[in-house]
């Protein structure tokens, strides 16, 4: 199987899925997944759903995991009828007003975290691709990022907000980061998407905001705001001032960042 997911060029995160939920099927019966059929397969589903009671995501990857099994690397012929998908829920979005997505921005004390938090939300980014940015993936003269190996390890360009590339050239000022754009402990590796995850909820701690709030939940097309300009204060006159790119908000330019030109985004 793994021979088969790597000639399809799958991603190592699907191989890793894909090859722990059959561990784990044939763990359940004690038995090779050649010697199981479809009779062991709905025992199983039944088991996950009333015993286990394992999330809908991961009863999918599961899914997934035995359609592909039986469908390309036994080639056994079960009907796929006999494998299931589940119907999905329909749930209504989250809503975070615009007090709450400034709280949450300006939370974070650490500037690493808040410009990453920024570019999740300004350009839309999942975590597995802001994770990994690197300091060339940004094209200033074209204000885009260069998105590589994305989601179906697909190339794509993003938008970059003049002003988010002012907080990201701020960030660099301070931080002189080389290779990847968000560094994790150690240089030579990017920022985990875990500390990602973490970063995020932290802020949302911090900004004593209840609602449960998910990193993939800041980029601009899942995130959803109130549309309605907000007003404007004062800024400070600090580069750390948490930037938010929002194109129907009111905005106004801060002072100059006190180690450079760049200014930031103020939206109040």
């Amino acid at each position: 199987m793994l021979e088969d997911l790597q000639i399809r060029n799958c991603s190592p995160t699907t191989i890793r899925i894909y090859l722990h939920a059959i561990t784990e099927f044939a763990q359940h019966f004690s038995k090779p997944p050649d010697q199981l059929g479809a009779e062991h397969i709905r025992q199983y589903q039944l088991f996950l759903i009333k015993e286990k009671q394992v999330s809908l995501p991961a009863y999918i990857q599961m899914v997934c995991a035995l359609r592909f099994l039986y469908t390309h690397t036994l080639g056994r012929k079960i009907s796929i009828e006999r494998i299931p998908f589940p119907r999905r829920e329909r749930k209504l979005p989250l809503i975070l007003s615009r007090e709450e997505v400034k709280a949450l921005l300006e939370a974070p004390r650490n500037l690493r975290h808040r410009t990453l938090l920024a570019t999740l939300y300004g350009s839309g980014l999942r975590v597995a691709e802001v994770t990994q940015l690197k300091v060339s993936d940004i094209d200033s003269a074209r204000n885009v990022l260069q998105v590589r190996h994305g989601k179906g390890r697909k190339d794509r360009q993003t938008l970059l907000p003049a002003k988010l590339l002012d907080l990201l050239r701020c960030y660099w000022r301070s931080q002189r980061p080389t290779g990847w754009l968000f560094p994790g402990a150690h240089a030579r590796r990017p920022i985990s998407p875990k500390a990602v995850f973490l970063a995020c909820r932290n802020a949302a701690r911090r900004a004593g905001i209840s609602k449960p709030i998910h990193p993939t939940r800041c980029g601009m097309p899942s995130l959803r705001t109130c549309s309605k300009p907000a007003s404007i204060s004062a800024p400070s006159r600090s580069c750390w001032a948490m930037p938010i790119w929002r194109p129907r908000h009111a905005i106004c330019m801060s002072p100059r960042c006190p180690s450079g030109p760049p200014s930031v985004l103020w939206i109040r």
